[in-house]
């Protein structure tokens, strides 16, 4: 992650620590060319016996020194005596007890600054452990100082190792041409030039760097500091060349920093301005619709709720209007019935025919058939003309209007109907046990069977008066002791006046009483159905605030999700200008050659 590669580049850069890795041939004076550099008798020299283990050497307030060794358990580690570094660097496997470093720290001047030296086995010799141990080594080292000396001839074994195992794993490497004390100083160029010229042939390279050294006249400086053991061991084109390395590796951290920070930087900025391109506020039509569905809202509640509202005024007055129409026509119908039209009906010739009675209970039943009729048109006209204006008014469509109505009318007018057939009965009883052989042959259904509306449901059908037997077998109730065929027997032999006479003071105060029941059926209906809107208003205000309800919570998290839109935009193009700011100045880095 990227982090963790900020991490420790700044972890590398604070520590101002710089690796270097001293490796080549055993016996090409790498322990030696160590102790003159860092002006110390650290590692031990031997013209006989080999370097056996890594050290790593790097500053401390004072000497201390930890052994790494194999065991059968992995690797240990102990701290040793200063004094027993040549016991466990020198000698066989077995004479350094399976050591395979040593991490060397020591109050030296040229290692305070962060530089870290890593000795290392030969690695042309016949010890493979050598060989594994360097290799090992190169992962921890950021410059590998690659030991020739002009003694001997560079070999195959050099060269590969530097080909195969150098070039392709060292972020920087140099050869170190040591003992160019044996050669005279005309000889010195040429070796360097003969040194470069195999390494770039053998290698496949173009160029690379050879700095010439006497590490044994480094250490007489050292010691004497004769000028001229200085000059001639070269030691100031390594202290050079080590500077170079040090101020190069870091520049390298930098320069990798910089482009991590300005590739993350620009990976930030790219996912704030997608962040940014997509906060969108809420839709600004659909808060206009959700103020819209709350103004209409409003206005439906108060067409509801308030009793002096346009539409309850224009339900009111349709209704009103057809009730005392209704009325009206059940009124006159019955006085016409009662009089005019009995007489009409009675005094036809029909009427004194064999057949006549039947003839007559015919007539009386279509007037009563067609008031009905009337009746039925005219309350169906008044419920539809309300549905349409709540409809329309409220545009109430969408709430189930007509489902309500249903399930509040349909069951009490089934229940009116079978009440009314029954009050109809008792004003006409049929002739097997009434008192003037008037009768219903049937009354089913309702007043308002031909609605067929959810608001109507099921209403009393057709209500017909019949003639029922001529001759009455039961005693009647009501004090009339014969029935409807002796009394029509009795009078065949009056005169004709006085029969018509008869039977209208017979049957018109039962026909009254029947248009009284049926007016008491459609005040019935008419309450009925004014009940029913006013619980279907009821009932939809209260759904209708429900969805205020709903809507002001809709309305209300626009807005915050608006709020909290604006300030996230807010805080991000902060953020943004912050890491345009950073992206520029970290894209300015290591820019100035002063630095």
């Amino acid at each position: 992650m990227a982090i963790d590669t900020i991490n420790e580049l700044f972890s590398k850069l604070s520590s101002n620590q710089t690796t270097i890795m001293v490796c080549g041939e055993f016996k090409r004076g790498k322990s030696t060319f160590i102790n003159a550099l860092l002006d110390i008798p650290l590692c031990p020299t031997d013209e006989h016996i080999a370097t056996s283990t890594v050290s790593i050497i790097k500053y401390g307030e004072k000497h201390k020194v930890t052994r790494f060794y194999d065991t059968e358990n992995g690797v240990k580690e102990e701290e040793i005596e200063y004094e027993q570094i040549k016991q466990y660097a020198k000698g066989s496997n077995l004479e350094i007890d399976n050591t395979v470093m040593l991490v060397i720290e020591v109050p030296c001047a040229r290692l305070k600054n962060g530089l870290t030296i890593i000795d290392t086995p030969g690695v042309g010799g016949l010890n493979p452990r050598h060989r594994f141990l360097t290799l090992s080594a190169i992962s921890k080292t950021d410059t590998i100082f690659y030991m020739v000396s002009v003694g001997e001839p560079m070999t195959t074994i050099e060269l590969d190792f530097l080909k195969t195992d150098i070039l392709p794993k060292s972020k920087a490497y140099k050869v170190i041409l040591n003992r160019v004390d044996e050669l005279e100083d005309d000889e010195i160029e040429e070796a360097i030039n003969d040194c470069k010229k195999k390494v770039c042939s053998y290698c496949d390279v173009d160029n690379i760097d050879v700095i010439p050294v006497s590490a044994y006249l480094w250490q007489e400086y050292n010691q004497s500091h004769d000028k001229i053991d200085g000059e001639a061991s070269c030691h100031k084109l390594i202290e050079k060349a080590i500077d170079e390395i040090c101020y190069t590796y870091r520049l390298s951290l930098l320069q990798v920093l910089k482009k991590t920070l300005v590739d993350e930087l620009q990976s930030i900025l790219s996912i704030i301005k997608n962040e940014i391109a997509n906060l969108s506020a809420p839709n600004s039509d659909k808060i206009k619709e959700i103020i819209a569905s709350r103004e209409k809202l409003q206005s439906m509640l108060y067409g509801l709720q308030n009793d002096g509202s346009e539409i309850k005024k224009q339900v009111s007055l349709v209704l009103k209007e057809a009730h005392a129409n209704v009325l009206s026509e059940i009124t006159k119908s019955s006085v016409l019935l009662s009089s005019e039209k009995l007489d009409d009906i009675l005094n036809d010739d029909r009427a004194v025919e064999d057949d006549g009675a039947k003839w007559v209970l015919d007539e009386i039943n279509k007037n009563i058939q067609n008031l009905i009729d009337n009746i039925d048109e005219e309350i169906n006209f008044a419920f539809e003309d309300s549905l349409e204006i709540i409809q329309k008014d409220l545009n109430i469509d969408q709430y189930s209007f007509n489902g309500q109505m249903v399930a509040n009318l349909k069951g009490r007018e089934r229940k009116d109907g079978e009440v009314t057939c029954g009050m109809v009965r008792q004003v006409l009883p049929g002739l097997s046990v009434g008192g003037i052989g008037w009768g219903i042959a049937s009354a089913t259904g309702g007043f308002f069977s031909s609605l067929g509306t959810a608001l109507t449901g099921t209403a009393l059908g057709s209500l017909s008066v019949g003639l029922g037997s001529l001759i009455s077998t039961v005693a009647l109730p009501v004090g009339i002791v014969a029935g409807a065929a002796f009394i029509w027997q009795s009078l065949r032999c009056e005169k004709n006046a006085r029969r018509i006479a008869e039977m209208r003071q017979r049957l018109a105060p039962r026909i009254s009483l029947l248009t009284n029941e049926i007016q008491t059926y459609v005040n019935a209906r008419f309450e009925e159905f004014n009940t029913a809107i006013t619980d279907y208003f009821e009932g939809t205000a209260k759904e209708l605030n429900a969805q205020m309800v709903d809507l002001q919570e809709n309305y209300k998290k626009c807005q915050q999700d608006s709020l909290a839109i604006a300030n996230r935009r807010k805080e991000l193009e902060s953020k943004l200008q912050v890491l345009n700011t950073a992206l520029v100045q970290a894209k300015v880095l290591l820019s100035n050659s002063f630095h």
